[in-house]
């Protein structure tokens, strides 16, 4: 645009050589014209300082054009600078939302992250719950199996057969059947119960063993008058009963577990040591089924019975048992009158009988 400008300056000044006076002042114009030009000092107040030229109105015009055609160039500017900043934006976050390839990536693989957490929390439940099954299988598997309470009917059938119901031992009968009598014995020595089982079957157990043990040792002996005529008078020191691989003596079954483990007074009335004065021994085998029952009955039966004990309201004159284990039964007429028909009264005198050890059958 200058250029033009210069151009036309000096083809004005080319055309008017016959003007001295006007080409210089016209010459002097358009030089300040032009170095105002190259200022860029545009103001109409300033070209309106000098003559009314052809030349000054062609600069005029040219002026008046230049600063539309800057004015254009401003718009033109601006708008494309408004288009350059909308699709800046737009490819910014074009690029930040979808096409950015780090973050889709960081995307990806949060995504297989939580898919994959999902898996392996879905697996850990899955383990947990095998873990449960494996759990309660075990249990089911190490479990101990409830043990079998011992079969006490050859027992029991040997005493109905060979025992009145008033005590008295047929130990000659039984002698045809000690067979049988010591296969009963290996069971008992194969199945002695353990704390788990339950306390009747244990007590039950033990009572059987005395009993049938004190009837192998008479059939051992037989002929015999007394068992006291045995090992010095002492038979119930002697350790010769084998039970689940240890060895005991009739005193230790009865000192030793039956009276200290069960603490059951009842328990005198229902060992029986082959003796007339001993309390009866039931024709019937013990059980956990009839423990209790039974023992209630013998303990009534002995001590109602005028062959043991002579029970009066103002005396009582009772089986030496009551003064060996005296103990066991803690205040004895209060005792006795819990069973007894005829009730002692407080403060009455108590006598002990003879014990007679001669044997209870034949």
């Amino acid at each position: 645009m200058l250029n033009t400008i210069a151009i036309a300056i000096l083809l004005t000044s080319s055309s008017c050589k016959n003007a001295p006076q006007e080409q210089s002042t016209e010459n002097l114009h358009t030089s300040e014209k032009v170095e105002v030009l190259e200022s860029s000092r545009t103001d109409d107040t300033i070209l309106s300082t000098y003559p009314e030229t052809e030349v000054k109105q062609e600069v005029r015009d040219e002026v008046k054009e230049s600063k539309e055609v800057k004015n254009e160039v401003e718009e033109v500017t601006q708008e494309m600078d408004k288009v350059i900043e909308e699709k800046t934006e737009v490819i910014v976050e074009d690029a930040t939302v979808n096409h950015n390839p780090v973050q889709e990536e960081i995307k990806k693989e949060e995504e297989i992250i939580v898919e994959e957490a999902e898996k392996i929390e879905d697996s850990s439940e899955e383990a947990v719950d095998k873990v449960e099954e494996v759990k309660k299988e075990e249990v089911i598997e190490e479990k101990p199996a409830l043990p079998v309470a011992m079969d006490h009917s050859s027992f029991d059938q040997l005493l109905r057969t060979y025992v009145s119901s008033s005590g008295v031992v047929n130990y000659s009968g039984l002698k045809g059947k000690e067979a049988t009598l010591d296969a009963y014995l290996v069971k008992l020595g194969e199945n002695v119960p353990s704390s788990s089982e339950a306390r009747n079957a244990r007590l039950a157990y033990w009572i059987n063993a005395y009993n049938a043990y004190t009837i192998k040792l008479i059939l051992k002996n037989l002929p015999l008058k007394s068992i006291t005529d045995l090992h010095g008078g002492k038979p119930w020191d002697k350790k010769w009963i084998e039970l689940g691989g240890k060895t005991y003596s009739l005193n230790q079954i009865e000192h030793e577990i039956i009276r200290p483990r069960f603490k059951d007074p009842r328990i005198h009335f229902a060992v029986n040591c082959a003796a007339t004065s001993c309390p009866p021994i039931p024709n019937k085998a013990f059980t956990s089924a009839n423990l209790n029952s039974l023992l209630n009955q013998r303990t009534k039966a002995f001590i109602n019975n005028t062959a043991y004990n002579k029970v009066s309201g103002a005396s009582a004159s009772l089986s030496k048992i009551f003064d060996w284990y005296g103990e066991d039964f803690g205040d004895l007429i209060t005792y006795i009158n819990k069973y007894s028909k005829v009730k002692v009264a407080a403060g009455s005198e108590v006598k002990f009988l003879e014990y007679d050890w001669a044997l209870n059958g034949k």
